[in-house]
């Protein structure tokens, strides 16, 4: 006979033929087949029930199997091995077909409840006969008798912790927190191919600055685990360069004798980016100019348009040049790495909102511009009303944070009046300017064969400071743009070299493009075909703007209808020459045509 493990299947019941309760029943083998049950060999003190877990002698008979001797599981007393033989059958090992998960989970409760009480002679026979890789499985899930148990397979050597264990059930002990040093010197001592795959299987358990290492170690190699280590060990390296904590010393000795032979933290291929972009607003910030230097020789840096902005304003800056003519320069280097592609305003979007952010008064994403209103006391940003103003800069230590406005502050540049933006300051002329530059980039580009348009560009004879390889340099000559009129670069296109102005509209901000715009004032300015706007002149002779058809100037009419907003009469506009046919309808019209200095007003008795 053999000792076996099954679960009632059914057993006893009311049988119809007999007019009595049946004294027999069903259990189903940890190997699947079914094993009949009399009373009589059923050694507890009342019946079984149904998925109840027994543990008996069975013997064949005829083909048909009979339980012998049967009790329940809990007080067979069975032997951890005999336990552990059955585990590995009932979820479908050798000999197995994994067919009664209830009795797969009792027999794993039952060493859980008894794990306590094993002696060496029984972890022995395990790890003899099954493994010590099995018998971890085991006692693994041993409820709060693990630690005695892993205590046990420690004193005899028969595992490694950091290789044999799940790193998620290392008790407090062993756990790799409390173990950081431990790790990396086992992780140091592999063979490469075990420390990666040891790595692969835990890089949820690593602390940041084991990441760290393991990084610069070249033990990440699963495509989703080089996604995740640069924002995982962010916080990190974050406080590290603020000094709110320093890297361990395994760490710093390992950069030392590793990495610094290979050109340091910065070129490292995975971390690199990270150490480069901290390092460049440190030194930024303690106004070292080796910041220039960091971001020529970093193709990272140079792929990011909020260090490119950085770089051209404060190295002009640091050199002491007119804040007027960091503007110039500033935007001919802007449009220089447009036109070369090395800039996309569009594509790098969410880099220039993390200098110049965004405020809840704009639509599209567009950076916060704010000017203070005196009239009002209230800030006004690009003609709304701005509740959260994000141009007001603090000088704090937490610079790896910065705004472009808390750089201004911290190298000095202020506000005229303090506190109250207004649009001859230096920062808004910066924010405002990229603004448009976003507005206008998806316009600037060949009709013909789609090309980006360059700007018109000639050289000026201009002297400024500059900063070439930590000195301070004089250069002479610097390009200058004509920053409104565009031509398509291709040879090939039929509208190669033609010159478009394309730019903002006086009146209403607005693009002016001369490829749909076609008409000038006698002032030589474009007239705006959606407000008849063209230039300070204009605005006050003709308040109601001059046609862009023919010039002539406009009319305003009133009608007797109400404006569904403002409680004023709708107005529309035509032009005064009669045989043009031009007119500016309600719906089209923006607020200046209400305001009190347009006119004249003329009454009509049209309804819209």
């Amino acid at each position: 006979m053999i000792t076996s493990v099954g679960a009632i299947k059914w057993f006893g019941g009311f049988n119809n033929k007999t007019n009595k309760e049946n004294n027999f029943g069903f259990l189903t083998d940890v190997e699947g087949f079914d094993v009949y049950l009399h009373l009589s060999e059923w050694s507890e003190g009342r019946p079984p029930s149904e998925n109840t877990v027994a543990v008996y002698s069975r013997e064949e008979k005829g083909g048909k199997w009979k339980a012998k001797n049967a009790c329940l599981l809990s007080t067979a007393n069975s032997s951890l091995n005999q336990l552990i033989e059955w585990l590995i059958v009932s979820e479908g090992g050798s000999n197995g077909n994994g067919a009664n998960r209830d009795i797969a989970t009792k027999l794993a409760e039952t060493i859980r409840t008894n794990s306590g009480t094993y002696t060496t002679e029984e972890l022995d026979e395990v790890v003899e006969k099954k493994g010590v890789a099995k018998l971890i499985q085991v006692l693994s899930v041993a409820g709060n008798d693990w630690d005695n148990c892993l205590k046990y397979l420690l004193d005899k050597n028969l595992i490694d912790p950091i290789v044999d264990l799940d790193w998620k059930r290392l008790p407090e002990k062993y756990n790799i927190i409390n173990n950081e040093k431990e790790v990396a010197q086992r992780l140091l001592s592999m063979e490469l191919n075990k420390a990666q795959r040891l790595v692969e299987v835990n890089y949820s358990n690593l602390t940041p600055a084991l990441k760290v290492l393991v990084s610069f170690m070249g033990l990440i190699q699963g495509h989703q685990q080089l996604k995740r280590v640069v924002d995982d060990v962010t916080p990190l390296i974050r406080s590290v360069y603020l000094k709110e904590c320093s890297l361990p010393e395994y760490v710093k000795s390992y950069i030392d004798t590793h990495v610094k032979s290979k050109g340091g933290v910065m070129q490292d291929p995975v971390l690199g980016s990270l150490f480069s972009f901290y390092q460049f607003k440190k030194y930024l910030y303690d106004r070292d100019p080796k910041f220039v230097a960091l971001y020529d020789s970093s193709d990272f840096l140079q792929t990011r348009f909020d260090a490119f902005v950085l770089k051209e304003l404060f190295s002009l800056v640091l050199a002491g040049n007119p804040l007027d003519q960091v503007y110039s320069l500033f935007l001919n280097a802007l449009w220089e790495g447009i036109t070369t592609e090395e800039l996309n305003p569009v594509d790098q979007l969410k880099q220039i909102l993390e200098l110049f952010p965004s405020c809840n008064s704009v639509t599209g994403g567009f950076s916060c511009e704010a000017v203070y209103w005196k009239k009002t006391e209230t800030f006004l940003c690009r003609g709304r009303p701005c509740q959260d103003p994000k141009v007001i800069g603090q000088a704090g230590p937490d610079y790896l944070t910065f705004t472009i406005y808390d750089w201004f502050v911290h190298y000095g540049i202020n506000y005229l009046e303090d506190g109250k933006p207004s649009n001859r300051d230096f920062p808004i002329k910066i924010a405002g300017y990229l603004n448009r530059v976003r507005e206008i980039f998806d316009v600037i580009h060949c009709r013909d064969c789609e090309s980006l348009m360059m700007p018109n560009m000639s050289y000026a004879r201009v002297d400024y400071m500059t900063i070439e390889n930590g000195q301070l340099v004089k250069r002479d000559m610097a390009p200058a743009y004509r920053l409104t009129v565009f031509e398509c670069p291709e040879p090939l296109c039929n509208e190669y070299e033609k010159g478009y102005y394309i730019s903002h509209c006086y009146g209403c901000n607005g693009l002016v493009d001369s490829r749909d715009s076609t008409t000038k004032c006698d002032s030589d300015r474009y007239i705006c075909r959606k407000c008849a706007s063209c230039c300070g002149g204009h605005a006050k002779s003709n308040p109601v703007g001059l046609c862009p058809n023919c010039t002539s100037p406009l009319q305003l009419f009133e009608t007797q209808k109400k404006k569904r907003f403002g409680g004023k009469n709708e107005r529309y506009v035509n032009c005064s020459n009669q045989g043009c046919g031009f007119n500016i309808r309600t719906e089209q019209l923006d607020k200046r045509f209400y305001f009190d200095s347009c006119g004249p007003v003329y009454s009509s008795k049209e309804e819209s």
